[in-house]
């Protein structure tokens, strides 16, 4: 993956030209807003998404991610409610609450949020792992069994290293987060376009790997 992100712009600029009732191009060119962390331009392209296809789910989910990303918890928590009420086998709207519980130090109501979202992405042996683990060991039980889960399924099969770095900072396993950032990184894996905005890393947001780390992928410091 480039990490050409002027150029990501641009390209989503030229498709909305040509094609400005494009539900999916708002989507994706909100995303990359996102992860650039320009909230208020993010949140009016997924707002451009949703009015041309009010009946997507990812848009709704993403609408509470952003509100989340702004520091409006209870507004995401409530319409993260309303949506799971309305479908509740939609994996992403457990996963945002479950972000959002998380940043509230709600932690019971993260894990079982977050498994609620793993079960329903198919992914039934993690959110077995990560719920027992958390039973036994609390957070640090649910991300040391989930990472010996996802270290033993990468003899097989691919598993992103970005997804295990996330267990380490979740833990506060602070070298151990930049090892496996480090091999996110050299592989150009595609979850690393979240680095700026993902959660579990903002606890790390001053250390010199983190703005290293940002400053090597082009992105805003």
């Amino acid at each position: 993956m480039d990490w050409d992100w002027a150029g990501a712009e641009a390209e989503y600029h030229r498709a909305i030209e040509l094609n400005p009732n494009d539900a999916v191009t708002h989507h994706f060119y909100s995303v990359l807003l996102e992860n650039l962390i320009r909230l208020p331009e993010s949140m009016a392209e997924n707002q451009k998404a949703l009015a041309l296809d009010p009946s997507s789910p990812q848009p709704k989910a993403n609408e509470a991610g952003i509100l989340s990303d702004m520091r409006r918890y209870d507004e995401a928590i409530t319409k993260l409610n309303n949506l799971i009420a309305a479908n509740p086998e939609f994996p992403p709207y457990y996963g945002y609450r479950a972000l959002d519980y998380w940043r509230q130090g709600n932690l019971d109501a993260f894990v079982a949020d977050q498994v609620m979202a793993t079960k329903k992405s198919g992914r039934a042996d993690e959110a077995e792992v990560f719920e027992s683990g958390y039973r036994k060991r609390k957070l640090k039980g649910a991300c040391t069994g989930l990472i010996e889960l996802l270290k033993n399924k990468s003899r097989t099969e691919y598993v992103a290293p970005y997804q295990i770095a996330t267990m380490y900072a979740l833990m506060g396993d602070r070298d151990h987060t930049f090892e496996w950032l480090e091999k996110a990184y050299a592989e150009h894996s595609g979850r690393m376009e979240y680095v700026k905005a993902e959660y579990f890393f903002e606890p790390f947001h001053s250390d010199p790997r983190y703005i290293d780390m940002l400053r090597r992928m082009g992105l805003p410091q």
